[in-house]
C-alpha cells in the first residue's frame, strides 16, 4: 500500500504501510441521543458521542463495557 501525506505544504510518500485510519474532529457528537430519548428509549452516550478519543481508547472502552454488560 502506498499513500501521500500532505501537511503544511510538505508532502511525504509512504511506500510501505500496514494500516491506514481516518480521524475526524475531536468534537462530541450525540445527535442521536435526543430523538431516541424522545421515543422513550433509555440512552447511555458513550465513545465519541461522550468524549472523542483514539481508536485504542475506544476499543478498550468497548471491551470493558462488554465485560460488564
Amino acid at each position: 500500500m502506498s499513500t501521500k501525506f500532505a501537511r503544511g505544504g510538505e508532502t511525504t510518500v509512504f511506500d510501505t504501510m500496514a494500516l491506514f485510519t481516518y480521524a475526524t474532529s475531536r468534537i462530541p457528537d450525540d445527535t442521536l441521543a435526543a430523538p431516541l430519548r424522545a421515543a422513550g428509549i433509555q440512552v447511555e452516550v458513550i465513545g465519541d458521542g461522550y468524549a472523542p478519543g483514539t481508536v485504542v481508547l475506544a476499543t478498550a472502552e468497548d471491551y470493558r463495557r462488554g465485560l460488564n454488560a
